[in-house]
């Protein structure tokens, strides 16, 4: 009976080693695809010569090969704000996005940003773009 027993669960671990081998590379390959089809809006947009504010900066400045990203950062889920890390600081970038001072701001729908903060960019001055996973704010010109 001890022997029938490891080989079930020997079996069930087998099983649920496969489940999970087969489930996760197409979790990261719809991920990896979001960024892509971002990455071919950006490009449309001549990203490279634009001041970009994104939440997850680091991630982006990885896959854009791009390192003049601002990172985004809001301190509370019940009521996101606008703010950046200064000197150890967290500053309300407010005002700056009032004056347009980022020409694209980048927000991971996953992130603590609500419809809120998005009618904010809005009435900034920004035209909002969703793509995939994340919505793109551009300078209205």
């Amino acid at each position: 009976m001890f022997k029938r027993s490891s080989l079930t669960i020997s079996t069930l671990f087998f099983f649920f080693a496969i489940k999970i081998y087969l489930v996760l590379p197409i979790d990261l390959e719809v991920k990896r695809d979001s960024i892509d089809q971002l990455i071919i809006f950006l490009e449309a947009e001549r990203y490279d010569s634009k001041r970009i504010l994104a939440n997850g900066a680091h991630i982006l400045k990885y896959y854009l090969e791009y390192d003049q990203i601002e990172n985004l950062v809001s301190l509370s889920k019940d009521d996101p704000g606008f703010f950046q890390r200064r000197n150890n600081i967290y500053t309300n970038i407010e005002q700056e996005l009032k004056k347009n001072f980022y020409d694209i701001v980048i927000i991971n729908r996953n992130s603590d940003f609500n419809n809120n903060s998005f009618k904010k960019l809005i009435n900034f001055g920004y035209k909002e773009y969703k793509i995939e996973e994340f919505n793109v704010y551009l300078v209205n010109n």
